[in-house]
């Protein structure tokens, strides 16, 4: 008979034990491998559209003699964007990134018209040209992620974004009038100028990831960065906006 459990010898009862601390010991094993294998680092790439744009603003300038005003239209949306950066999990449910966006390119018209008096002379001008603009961040994100199943994900972001807005004017075509003397002189393509702004902004998302195997993921997010942008010349602001929205798709590999 047995001391520990009637009915049972000794010899049974310590190999029972052990089978029960192998099998355990085998559970916790498996379990910290699973939990490694969701940290690390990854590599993410992704693809999408900027819908924002720009408003254009008119500027007037006024003078003893003169008369000048300038005339800058909204801009197009800036369109398609691409991201490639590097995270890393520190834990399940937990991720922070950092990467280099393109945030789309966009385009502008301005057209501006004036008078003056020089030397007892009438003199009018008139001119249009386009602004090109491109936008682009260093970003740095924290990432929280809630499994609804084993393979999918919904998460939030949030960010920090380090971003330039650059633009550059040119004017295509210009004409000055004497109406004194009846002349007129055209112009075409002859002066360019840049411009900037410089932000550093926060940003919100949600999205959801699909893991087709324990090395590569499907995402789909947006996000909104917060914030102003000013496109100035000469201390002039020429065009400006409110608010980034992104609609992004793109792939996570783990390494």
């Amino acid at each position: 008979m047995g001391i520990l459990v009637p009915g049972v010898s000794n010899d049974t009862h310590q190999g029972f034990v052990m089978k029960k601390n192998i099998a355990l010991t085998a559970f916790l094993l498996t379990a910290g491998m699973a939990q490694a294998a969701d940290s690390g680092f990854y590599a993410l790439g992704n693809m999408g559209y900027n819908t924002s744009s720009l408003s254009g603003q008119t500027l007037a300038f006024q003078a003893d003699k003169s008369r000048e005003e300038l005339r800058f239209d909204n801009s197009k949306k800036f369109g398609a964007i691409w991201e490639l950066g590097i995270g890393y999990t520190i834990r399940p449910g937990l991720a922070v990134e950092l990467s280099y966006a393109d945030l789309g390119s966009s385009s502008s018209g301005f057209s501006g018209s004036g008078t003056a008096r020089m030397n007892g002379q009438s003199i009018a001008k008139s001119g249009s040209g386009q602004v090109s603009l491109n936008t682009s961040a260093y970003r740095f994100a924290v990432l929280g992620l809630y499994p609804v199943t084993q393979d999918l994900d919904l998460y939030g972001k949030a960010s920090l974004n380090a971003i330039n807005t650059r633009a550059s004017l040119t004017l295509k075509h210009a004409e000055v009038e004497n109406r004194t003397h009846n002349t007129k002189t055209t112009f075409k393509k002859f002066d360019t100028k840049s411009a900037s702004d410089h932000s550093v902004r926060a940003g919100i998302g949600m999205g959801m990831q699909y893991r087709v195997n324990k090395q590569f993921a499907l995402r789909g997010e947006y996000e909104y960065l917060f914030g102003k942008t000013n496109v100035a010349v000469n201390d002039q602001t020429i065009l400006k906006g409110s608010g980034i929205h992104l609609a992004k798709i793109g792939v996570a590999i783990s390494f």
